[in-house]
């Protein structure tokens, strides 16, 4: 049968709807086990860097005091050297993991509102605005309902 009834197409168009909802979110958990994964990858290898800096650390300092010491700096001025030496490669890496775990969260960020617009968009409500609650809870011990009863009264 060629036409359908209006039925028949607004059922089917539900039918579709839903099946974007689920596509639209089983690649957002795919996205977000990959933005996942990376991080726990990126934080792993930052990890092993440091444990190999640090047992280094101590025996580059002493050879770079040692070899300025050689060169008629005073000791404290070659302490001071690099102990500022020291301080700028610290400044220097801690930027760049920073801008490293940066662009994942931001990854993150824009799939947890991929996420949000879905779910608005299946509940037929509006997403909330970034920074906002969408409601705000009741207080504890209230069931949210209006005015208690009145004392005295019994039930």
């Amino acid at each position: 049968m060629a036409n359908q009834s209006l039925g028949q197409t607004l059922s089917q168009a539900l039918q579709q709807i839903k099946q974007l909802a689920r596509t639209t979110a089983a690649f957002a958990k795919a996205r977000l086990s990959k933005d996942g994964s990376r991080l726990g990858t990126g934080l792993a290898l930052l990890t092993g860097a440091l444990v190999a800096v640090a047992s280094l650390v101590p025996l580059l300092i002493l050879a770079l005091v040692w070899g300025l010491v050689e060169l008629d700096i005073r000791p404290w001025a070659a302490h001071l050297i690099t102990a500022g030496l020291v301080a700028l490669a610290a400044v220097a890496l801690a930027l760049g993991s920073k801008a490293l775990l940066k662009r994942v969260a931001a990854s993150i960020g824009q799939t947890a509102a991929l996420i949000s617009q879905s779910v608005a968009a299946l509940g037929g409500t509006k997403p909330p605005v970034s920074g906002q609650n969408s409601a705000s809870p009741a207080p504890p011990g209230s069931s949210g309902t209006g005015p208690s009863a009145a004392p005295g009264a019994s039930g």
